[in-house]
């Protein structure tokens, strides 16, 4: 009976204690998964602050978008270096049948990825003679700064039948040209009629002048430029155009991802779009990319739901070259933090999150109401085998009595009486750890 009541009692004390301990784990691994690095640092959008402005200190740059697959399936787009995938929190070897070395190496690039832009000298205006023989046409440049933003201005509209030098302000110190944007004016996508009737069109041929900064001539800065969407470029600096309102013709450099999908990694909702050749159509923020499924993770951190995964600078070269700006760094995920968190960005941290999840009222509640299951289980455990010794040497004690009177010291009565309790306790023990190891 003092056995049997062991093994309930420890057994439940066990089961307490390492149920307690899991409860515990699962806030730290909930916390890692939400916030896989210590610092994550995202654009406040009370106060639009671009995240690469307002951070000082090392970080990893991180593009984090959404979209969706053509069977309707949404996902949460994220563009991370290859190299630091290994070094995330909140992985679990169950998440994928690769481990995390394996899978940065299945999505990393072999050769320089980034986003490639012509250099442009110090100065403050751009200006660029143009001329064209169809329809007028809205040109707009867009210029990258030296921590990787990129806005758009407007360069002026050239019509048809003379030469116009088309100009506008650089903003910023250092700039570097992505890319021209041909556009139709007076409808189209400056001033749609709606997508109802007869829609606007613009054709012709473009021919574009050496481009100047602050009076700088830059003969070579149009070389090794192509035109997409509904630009095509031809011999002697001319860009034939056919646009429309939904088709966007850009001017721009020949990227070394041009022709090439995206390799991502891919949860199996979004997977399951691809085709025979793993090859998945991805819209993401509406712009289509082709992307290529190189392995399939069940899950990736910092994501709730279906995810695609891809290298930062394959995937921010691509996003870059359909519409300059989508593939601009938007968080930075670090492991320290100098001095105070500015207060431009929101700035999450994994001790925060783990502080919320272990100060929500069921949890503690849990938490308590197991460590006292737990110390209650272990004090009767004690008191139970204590009653049980004492009701030995009650029930025994002629037997006891017996001994003594045929020689038995008072020693060897005592160590007979905690043998027999050692006994005891053995069975209960044993028995309690199995339980609690079944529990």
């Amino acid at each position: 009976v003092a056995a049997t009541f062991l093994v309930a009692s420890i057994g439940l004390a066990l089961f307490a204690a390492v149920y307690r301990s899991t409860l515990l784990t699962g806030q730290v691994d909930e916390a890692a998964y939400a916030v896989p690095a210590p610092y994550i640092a995202a654009e406040d959008l009370s106060q639009l602050v671009p995240v690469l402005h307002a951070w000082h200190g090392p970080a990893t740059e991180v593009l984090r978008e959404t979209g969706n697959v053509p069977a309707g399936v949404s996902f949460g787009f994220l563009g991370l270096p290859a190299t630091a995938l290994p070094t995330i929190g909140g992985w679990r070897s169950d998440f994928s049948r690769s481990s995390l070395p394996s899978l940065a190496a299945a999505i990393a690039p072999t050769a320089d990825t980034s986003l490639v832009t012509a250099a442009l000298p110090a100065g403050s205006s751009f200006r660029l003679p143009a001329a064209t023989t169809g329809n007028l046409v809205a040109i707009r440049a867009f210029f990258r700064s030296p921590v990787g933003d990129i806005v758009g201005v407007p360069l002026g509209t050239v019509r048809p039948g003379r030469s116009t030098v088309l100009s506008g302000a650089i903003p910023y110190t250092h700039a570097r040209l992505v890319s021209l944007e041909l556009d139709i004016v007076n409808s189209g996508r400056i001033t749609a009629n709606a997508g109802t009737g007869l829609q606007p069109s613009a054709r012709g041929s473009l021919r574009l002048g050496t481009p100047h900064v602050d009076g700088t001539a830059l003969p070579q800065l149009f070389a090794n430029w192509i035109g997409t969407g509904g630009a095509a470029q031809q011999s002697n600096g001319k860009v034939r155009y056919s646009l429309t309102p939904d088709l966007v013709a850009r001017f721009r450099p020949r990227q070394p991802t041009d022709g090439f999908p995206l390799p991502v990694l891919a949860t199996p909702g979004v997977a399951s779009a691809a085709g025979p050749d793993e090859i998945v159509p991805l819209s993401v923020e509406g712009e289509t990319i082709r992307a290529h499924i190189a392995a399939v993770v069940t899950r990736f951190p910092s994501i709730v739901g279906e995810a695609v995964i891809a290298d930062r600078a394959t995937a921010a070269a691509i996003l870059d070259t359909r519409s300059p700006g989508l593939g601009t760094t938007n968080e930075l995920w670090a492991q320290t933090l100098r001095g105070r968190a500015p207060t431009t960005v929101e700035v999450t941290t994994r001790a925060a999150v783990l502080a919320d999840l272990r100060a929500d009222p069921l949890a503690r509640g849990a938490l308590l109401t197991l460590a006292a299951t737990s110390l209650l289980a272990l004090a009767l455990a004690l008191v139970g085998l204590i009653l049980g010794v004492v009701a030995d040497r009650r029930d025994d004690q002629g037997e006891l009595f017996d001994m003594e009177a045929q020689g038995a010291s008072p020693a060897t009565l005592r160590m007979h009486l905690r043998l027999r309790a050692l006994l005891v306790a053995a069975f209960g023990v044993v028995g309690a750890v199995a339980t609690g190891a079944v529990l």
